[in-house]
């Protein structure tokens, strides 16, 4: 998130308790080059507060709400932010220094001065994807060189964006499974289904960005178990594998059955 210059009325904000008076608090707000604003005690609590140190202390982070700028002055209050908005500015907020903590990185990598790169980045992320963190979860991604370089990252920080994403960012993995009940009556039936498996395993190696894992769980039952980075991929795999493994049996007499299990929501 880049730097802005004054926050505005009703906005979600989150600062640091600079000094408490006893009319109040002093707050330094870290999204906006650390200005102060100021909180009066009744903005503190919706019931009657008796000492504010029982609330807030220095040095503490906490999330307000604007309620009034007038004349450069800031005005913010606790009571009036909602359980709801709370937990998404603190969610937003991690994810910001997260990704700020992955542009260090990279300004290290290349030698090149964080304060020099960052608003580049942070604002080529911010406006197509929605937020910083967004923008190296992307580059964390397959085909991500062409992507960066389509929204304007300079070419010479591409590689090392997408280093740093994939060595700092795991990305989300979807698992669908089931069971193989594979057989033949042929004398060298054992073999027709290790040759079945082989070439499933071998159909697996096919997809770079997809998890294949195969292990009996006792003739003539196999489990077969698919990861990827969604649902499409991981039901792509799993379909050709299992066409690829019974189709073999079945053209050397034998038989295949792939049973799905349902994951549990």
């Amino acid at each position: 998130m880049t730097e802005k210059k004054l926050p505005k009325p009703n906005e979600v904000v989150i600062g640091t308790v600079k000094s408490i008076v006893p009319t109040g608090a002093y707050v330094i707000l870290d999204e906006y080059n650390g200005i102060e604003a100021y909180i009066h005690i009744s903005e503190v609590s919706s019931t009657w507060v008796h000492n504010i140190r029982d609330y807030i202390k220095e040095k503490q982070k906490a999330i307000f709400k604007v309620i009034d700028v007038k004349d450069g002055n800031i005005f913010l209050s606790l009571r009036r932010v909602t359980s709801t908005e709370r937990k998404e500015k603190m969610t937003q907020w991690k994810r910001n220094q997260k990704g700020k903590k992955l542009v260090e990185i990279v300004a290290q990598r290349t030698g090149k001065n964080f304060q020099e790169i960052y608003p580049t980045i942070s604002r080529l992320f911010i406006e197509n994807y929605g937020d910083l963190l967004s923008g190296f979860e992307k580059a964390a991604n397959e085909q991500a060189e062409n992507e960066l370089e389509k929204i304007g990252i300079p070419r010479q920080l591409i590689p090392t964006i997408i280093s740093v994403a994939r060595d700092n960012i795991k990305l989300p993995e979807v698992h669908v499974y089931g069971i193989l009940q594979l057989s033949s009556n042929r004398p060298n039936g054992v073999n027709v289904i290790k040759e079945a498996l082989i070439n499933a395993e071998k159909e697996a190696k096919k997809y770079s960005n997809v998890k294949v894992n195969i292990f009996t769980l006792g003739a003539p039952k196999y489990r077969l178990d698919v990861k990827a980075q969604s649902y499409k991929e991981a039901e792509e795999a799993l379909s050709r594998i299992v066409n690829t493994t019974i189709n073999i049996i079945k053209k050397s007499g034998g038989t295949g059955l792939f049973i799905r299990i349902k994951q549990s929501k």
